[in-house]
């Protein structure tokens, strides 16, 4: 009993210390209840009913006594004093834990009441491929979450109510009509299958066709609200920010209570655990939102995916295996999973594929996004660095690769894996290097190499030039005597790498079809080229410049099999390759300008037709589509403004005394670029777009990476500057 009563005494006293902050503690307690409120009756579509929020109001007492409690125990009880400088780093860290929340959870919205003209007709027309005109909607609702009646409905025609779901047979006199008060906005449950028709929905003045017609029925939402601010009433606009301010400071008050907290406390212990604790709940939501990919994207083969799987079929100790026609790591991931010729357009074995890739890629970008964040020496901003490239990760561009069978995921997470190592390795310290630990670090990190550099051929030029500027640097900077030994054997290994593709490239015949590729699509469509390469002894008659008129895959049978080509490819074959360096090199100027005038396509150019949606009305799913806009920017003057950074930042690393930073990878990514996008452009003139997907990802990544690393540096800058007052 002496226990609960001294236990009593201090659950007051603790109360009691936070009596000036009373005002303080009411406004976050209100926000606390808000956001107990909202989470649980905040519906999938991310509003609430407004009516129903009122009930949080019972919670506030026993919140503000929480809170009152934790504040007093956790940040004033230990009497602590943080100065401002460290005040602001801590802010800083935050500040950028919040807005990634933000991103990721934006504020729900209420379900307020509005009048709209809402209007669905039946067209008694279908698709081509349906067996009937039918429609069904299984569900009206509110936005809000509250159910339409049917016969709250103006309808006319053949609308009949059959197990609580409203059908139409197609009849064109069929129309439904609303026009009461709608909370938020409404959304259709409508049935997809192959008998029904299409229909037209009337949004007040926006018309939208829905054609109902899907190989396997499925119900999908048609959602309609309002799509700017002006729809909406003054005191609305206001109820919404005033909700959306309550939601904000509700989760940044959260935020600063916990890291504030754990600062006060002083335990390293009780820091680690739930520095520890935030990771682990980044990377279980970033899971989750990774495996939406799946539910919207279907498995893919295309024309590639052919001769990747028949050199999968090579028995490993052939040497058709290892130089071949195809870079061997993506025919041996084929291998490891059992695909061949005869099964790899089996759903199963596609799915197979389809699920390693998202998981591969789940633990390369994860890896990735943990060295970048455990770099930093604040462990608060680490967090928010991990939770960057976690989500930078997630964008449509990147992550869509994941369901086609092509190179692209694989070549992307090793990439994504690779950054890591190189950041391990710049940052470690020496003692940790020198030991069992470092070199084995150091042994991954050459596999990987060796497996990414064959995953694409171009993949290499990468490594080979990242490789030579890190052993510069090091020396440069004169870094630890481990660092530099580690640099110059990598950059001696990826010599050695540089020199076998190039073998594997000539053995393999590789090049041959990207020679084809330049004559069909640029070089005999140019005049000047057409005069030069005569000269040289190509055989140009009208045999060879009917290749222009073709697809891909015609011109490219046509000069593998035709006997009309036969001199054509004995010319290719014998000195295509260097007759076509010698035509860059002697017209220098555009060589290099080219690349610089179709960098929208190489930088920002858009894969999203490779996907192939499980069904064509599926939406993709809106935070998927949030998180692509802000963190795969396309905007040139946010790219600017990266590669600005990121060089601002290089060069003060380089002029400083720094030795081990993470601008020593930035510097090596951005200097690679403008290399690769000449080397992308003139080496293979088909599908720039997916080609250069690499040089884009680089161009991002490297951008991210440095404005992680200006505010890492802002943030000690500050704290250091409190220790010296």
């Amino acid at each position: 009993m002496n226990k609960l009563e001294r236990l009593y005494k201090q659950v007051l006293a603790d109360i009691y210390r936070t009596r000036q902050y009373s005002l303080i503690l009411l406004l976050v307690a209100c926000s606390w209840s808000y956001l107990a409120g909202v989470a649980y009756l905040t519906n999938p579509f991310g509003y609430y009913p407004l009516n129903k929020l009122l009930k949080a109001i019972v919670l506030l007492p026993f919140i503000y006594i929480i809170l009152a409690w934790l504040v007093g125990r956790f940040i004033l009880a230990p009497q602590k004093k943080i100065n401002r400088q460290k005040l602001l780093a801590l802010l800083l860290a935050c500040t950028v834990i919040l807005c990634l929340f933000i991103i990721v959870f934006p504020p729900p919205m209420p379900g307020l009441a509005q009048v709209h003209q809402l209007k669905l007709v039946v067209l008694a027309d279908k698709n081509e491929l349906s067996s009937g005109m039918g429609v069904e909607i299984v569900k009206l609702r509110n936005l809000d979450g509250r159910s339409i009646p049917w016969d709250k409905l103006l309808i006319t025609g053949d609308w009949q109510v059959i197990d609580n779901k409203l059908v139409s047979g197609g009849d064109e006199t069929s129309i439904l009509e609303y026009d009461l008060p709608e909370y938020g906005g409404v959304v259709f449950n409508l049935l997809y299958d192959n008998q029904s028709g299409k229909i037209e929905i009337y949004w007040d003045d926006v018309l939208q066709k829905i054609d109902l017609y899907a190989p396997e029925p499925t119900i999908l939402n048609a959602i309609f609200k309002p799509d700017s601010w002006k729809q909406l009433e003054p005191a609305q606009i206001i109820i919404y920010l005033l909700s959306a301010s309550l939601y904000v400071f509700g989760i940044a008050s959260l935020i600063l209570l916990l890291v504030f907290g754990v600062e006060q406390m002083g335990s390293k212990r009780l820091s680690v655990l739930v520095v520890i604790g935030l990771y682990l709940l980044t990377f279980l939501i970033f899971v989750k939102l990774k495996l939406l990919y799946p539910s919207v994207d279907a498995e893919r083969v295309f024309r590639d995916t052919y001769s990747y799987v028949v050199a999968a079929e090579k028995p490993l100790s052939s040497a058709e295996f290892w130089v071949g026609e195809r870079s061997f790591t993506l025919p041996l991931m084929f291998k490891l999973l059992g695909v061949n010729t005869q099964n790899f357009q089996a759903n199963s074995i596609m799915s197979h594929v389809m699920r390693f890739q998202t998981w591969f890629s789940i633990l390369c970008l994860t890896f990735l996004g943990l060295t970048l964040g455990l770099s930093l020496r604040k462990r608060w901003l680490g967090i928010g660095a991990f939770g960057i490239i976690l989500l930078f990760s997630l964008s449509l561009e990147i992550s869509l690769w994941d369901s086609l069978i092509l190179s692209e995921s694989i070549s992307l997470s090793l990439f994504a894996s690779l950054v890591g190592f190189w950041i391990a390795i710049e940052i470690l310290p020496p003692a940790i290097l020198r030991s069992v630990f470092g070199w084995l670090l150091f042994f991954l990190m050459t596999i990987v190499t060796l497996l990414y550099s064959f995953t694409r051929d171009t993949n290499l030029y990468i490594v080979f030039i990242c490789g030579l500027l890190f052993v510069i640097l090091a020396w440069l900077k004169k870094k630890d005597k481990t660092q530099r030994i580690f640099y110059s054997l990598y950059a001696v290994i990826v010599i050695g790498l540089f020199a076998f593709q190039s073998y594997s490239v000539s053995s393999g015949n590789r090049w041959q079809v990207l020679i084809y590729d330049h004559l069909a699509l640029r070089l005999l469509k140019d005049d000047q080229a057409i005069k030069y390469l005569e000269s040289k002894g190509l055989p140009i008659d009208e045999a060879l410049l009917r290749v222009t008129d073709m697809t891909p895959p015609e011109f490219q049978k046509y000069f593998l099999t035709s006997n009309d080509m036969q001199a054509v490819r004995n010319w290719v074959n014998s000195k295509g390759k260097n007759i076509y360096l010698q035509y860059l090199l002697l017209r220098p100027g555009k060589s290099l300008l080219e690349p610089v005038y179709e960098a929208s396509k190489l930088l920002n150019g858009s894969s999203v037709e490779y996907r192939r949606e499980k069904q064509p009305v599926r939406p993709i799913p809106e935070v998927i589509t949030r998180i692509s806009k802000i963190f795969y920017p396309r905007s040139p003057l946010i790219l600017g403004f990266m590669i600005v950074i990121c060089i601002a930042g290089a060069a003060y690393w380089l002029l400083g005394s720094e030795k081990r930073s993470v601008w020593i990878i930035i510097l090596t990514l951005v200097v690679s670029i403008y290399p690769l996008m000449f080397i992308v452009w003139h080496g293979n003139p088909q599908e720039i777009e997916r080609h250069a997907l690499q040089i884009a990802v680089q161009l991002r990544l490297a951008g991210w990476m440095g404005l992680i690393s200006w505010l890492a540096w802002l943030s000690l800058t500050i704290d250091e500057g409190s220790r010296v007052q």
